[in-house]
């Protein structure tokens, strides 16, 4: 990746306030210099052209679950090791498949084709497999009898050491697996504890190490053909009771959930019609189903009649059946009350395809406040089926508790004129603010409150906040950037 980015390269960064700290970097940035924990400022200053992407390591470790489960068809059992491997047991698969070495090919071609690079090693231990193909031997096959050659010339690293094992290692001049071999076995433990030589067990094949597999994405289905066309929306409701029902028992069986339900309105002679519910936390509650399922109901035709009804699972999370009343750990009543209106409104509007069919989204929206100094970046939106709560950062100044800034904010700055005191004074307070087409003075202005931008994004950054005073009574929330002289309006109390 990144070979076609100006000559660059592509690194991922990740933010914390206003430091960016580069997370990994392509093969093309990495021979220019840039390494993972660097700052960006300091990747920039190597090579001005990088291309910068914001790390998302949630969307990373969903997309290689997706990919563990494409890889599927080579194996059953596949193993994601995170943050960037697969593990595939390829015992018994060669009278279906052939050799390791030709899966290994057809592997590398079909991930080519996906535009994605990836490294390959096939050994006795999946550990092993690991070591190999992260140390740059891409391409090995060993077999069962030369696993302790092909593991002894690899950095001591490969054995996926915990802690600063690996670098205590290195400093006593055990740089190579093959020196750790050579080492008494008795001694190890007293010096490194017992998870050293349970690594090098596992991944030599002494001890067994078992591959969690990635579960198939299967959905839980439910049908109902009706013996002749069904006109009647009450029978339509009673047959989707009667699915929701066998549902929930199923995904009680497995201790889960349900998120989100889909369901499709069979028509004689036409398409079938299908509908989404979204669920704030994962439910077994054929009540609250049914109810939701008849909001999404409300405009499905039905001139031509109905020939059955198919509903399925598509999210399902892990739900266990809890005594919350008696544990002290129920929900609010108000907990309660967001959950369903949160539910009923995405039903009725359409929100994650409820009435704009299978394809539709994001209508209900919620804030989520992030890290940033700039008010106007401190909080993004997110759809409310992404998860309802909090999380990211605290969206404030350092030493701010939020009550600095207004209750209203608008969604861009917008630039007005300003008069100040002194007149001649470029930091002088304002006195009075053009806006709204007339004059609106200042009796009172508390401040300045200066908040550096970041230098990364451009000129012009720092600001001088005031809490205006109108003299109707009014607060408004100004600005003046302090290179340009400039005044904005950004939020009122």
């Amino acid at each position: 990746m990144g070979e076609g980015v100006e000559g660059g390269g592509v690194v991922l960064v990740r933010s914390t306030a206003a430091r960016q700290t580069v997370v990994f970097a392509c093969p093309v940035a990495r021979g220019l210099g840039i390494r993972g924990g660097m700052a960006l400022a300091h990747a920039r200053a190597v090579c001005s052209s990088v291309c910068v992407w914001e790390h998302d390591p949630a969307g990373d470790a969903k997309a290689l679950v997706a990919l563990a489960r494409w890889a599927a068809r080579f194996s059953p059992v596949v193993a994601v090791e995170h943050p960037d491997a697969l593990l595939v047991d390829l015992t018994g698969t060669e009278r279906c498949l052939g050799s390791a070495l030709g899966v290994m090919r057809g592997a590398h071609g079909l991930l080519g084709r996906m535009g994605l690079t990836a490294r390959f090693a096939v050994a006795p231990t999946g550990g092993a497999a690991w070591a190999l193909a992260s140390a740059g031997r891409n391409g090995s096959v060993v077999e069962e009898g030369g696993l302790e050659a092909a593991m002894s010339g690899l950095p001591v690293w490969a054995l996926r050491l915990g802690g600063e094992t690996a670098d205590v290692l290195c400093r006593l001049g055990v740089t190579t697996v093959g020196r750790l071999l050579a080492l008494p076995r008795e001694r190890l433990p007293a010096r490194f504890g017992g998870e050293l030589l349970d690594r090098v067990d596992r991944v030599m094949g002494r001890v067994p190490e078992a591959l969690s597999a990635v579960k198939p994405a299967g959905r839980m289905r439910e049908s109902l053909e009706f013996e002749g066309v069904v006109e009647s929306y009450d029978t339509l409701h009673m047959a989707v009771e009667v699915l929701c029902t066998r549902l929930t028992e199923t995904l009680r069986a497995a201790g889960r959930g349900a998120r989100k339900l889909r369901v499709a309105y069979g028509r004689p002679y036409m398409s079938a019609v299908v509908r989404e519910v979204l669920l704030t936390r994962a439910s077994r509650d054929v009540k609250r189903w049914t109810e939701l399922l008849r909001h999404v109901t409300e405009d499905v035709p039905g001139d031509e009649g109905f020939s059955g009804v198919e509903m399925a699972v598509v999210a399902d999370e892990p739900l266990g059946d809890v005594q919350t009343d008696y544990l002290g750990l129920g929900e609010s009543a108000g907990e309660r009350a967001w959950a369903e209106l949160v539910e009923s409104l995405s039903a009725r509007m359409g929100g994650g395809g409820g009435k704009g069919g299978a394809d539709g989204g994001g209508v209900l929206v919620q804030p989520k406040l992030v890290e940033s100094h700039l008010p106007e970046r401190s909080v993004v939106y997110e759809t409310v089926e992404c998860g309802a709560g909090g999380g990211g950062g605290s969206g404030l100044l350092p030493d701010d508790d939020g009550s600095r800034r207004p209750m209203r904010m608008f969604a861009a700055p917008r630039e007005v004129r300003v008069m100040v005191s002194p007149h001649d004074d470029r930091e002088g307070r304002p006195v009075a603010v053009f806006a709204e087409g007339r004059t609106l003075r200042i009796t009172r202005a508390a401040g300045p409150r200066r908040i550096s931008g970041q230098w990364w994004t451009g000129h012009f950054k720092t600001r001088d906040y005031f809490d205006a005073h109108e003299e109707s009574g009014r607060r408004l929330w100004l600005f003046r950037v302090v290179e340009n002289d400039r005044w904005f309006w950004q939020g009122e109390y």
